[in-house]
């Protein structure tokens, strides 16, 4: 593990307070806040090549996470929704997509029944190899990505897992088209997430919609659209906390920043550098 004592949005080190205490992969540690951007996010970390082999190996096992209906149910459920969000700045049919942490790969699989058919993922994930679509393009990291330029970029929720934001986006922008589109769903931590949902043992960073989009700017994207959803009933995954994730029949619906069901932030950006 290592000790992240700079923030990442403006850069200030030891700028920063405790919020609360904060189990990042099994381990002690605590959620900070800068306090000149208010960013916030788990003090302690696993390094790049510890994440990737937690999420190769690991990261389903220990959450007891299988590909059931259910589970294709509630993912085809997400993956609509966001679809419809974001349609509108998806590129012509004959460009290229790519997401990255594509989770099962049911999102990737409706944009290609939609007719994108030039859809790629990046999964590191054995299991997901044995069930990806052989007409899915699949890599096990980004660094593995050589040689494509892609249009429209899906991170759902994959920004909170990310170790090092500026070689995350160095590849990005290497393999992005000139005035591409990044779609990213992220946990939004404007209301009671943090305390109420029991699922943030896995997250580096928490972010607001001010966060999101400073942080978003600092690497040359300017938002095209933010908007806040979640699904309109919680259950209860313990006697201290509730959550959305897995209620899989309930619907998914815009919500204001502070409503406690605005469980995730919606947002579009384009590249302008």
């Amino acid at each position: 593990m290592i000790e992240v004592n700079k923030c990442p949005s403006c850069c200030i080190s030891d700028s920063f307070i405790s919020v609360m205490p904060h189990k990042i992969f099994f381990k002690e540690s605590f959620i900070v806040r800068c306090s000149a951007c208010e960013f916030l996010w788990s003090k302690n970390q696993l390094d790049d090549k510890e994440l990737t082999h937690y999420y190769k190996k690991q990261y389903r096992n220990i959450k007891k996470e299988e590909f059931t209906f259910g589970r294709f149910k509630n993912d085809l459920q997400r993956a609509i929704s966001q679809y419809l969000f974001y349609k509108k700045y998806l590129p012509c049919k004959t460009e290229k997509i790519i997401e990255i942490g594509a989770g099962w790969g049911v999102s990737a699989k409706y944009l290609y029944k939609q007719g994108f058919k030039r859809t790629t993922i990046v999964e590191p994930d054995d299991r997901v190899l044995a069930m990806s679509s052989n007409y899915i393009d699949r890599y096990d990291h980004i660094d593995d990505v050589d040689s494509h330029f892609f249009s429209f970029i899906v991170l759902s929720h994959v920004f909170e897992h990310i170790y090092n934001f500026d070689d995350f986006f160095k590849k990005i922008l290497s393999i992005s088209t000139r005035s591409s589109v990044l779609f990213i769903e992220v946990p939004n931590c404007e209301n009671n997430y943090l305390l109420d949902n029991s699922d943030t043992s896995f997250h580096y960073w928490f972010f607001t919609k001010k966060t999101l989009a400073k942080i978003l700017k600092k690497y040359g994207y300017q938002l095209l659209e933010m908007k806040f959803y979640g699904k309109d009933k919680f259950i209860q995954t313990d006697v201290n906390h509730k959550h959305q994730y897995t209620s899989f029949d309930n619907s998914i619906k815009e919500y204001e920043s502070n409503d406690p069901r605005a469980f995730w932030i919606r947002a579009c950006f384009r590249l302008e550098v």
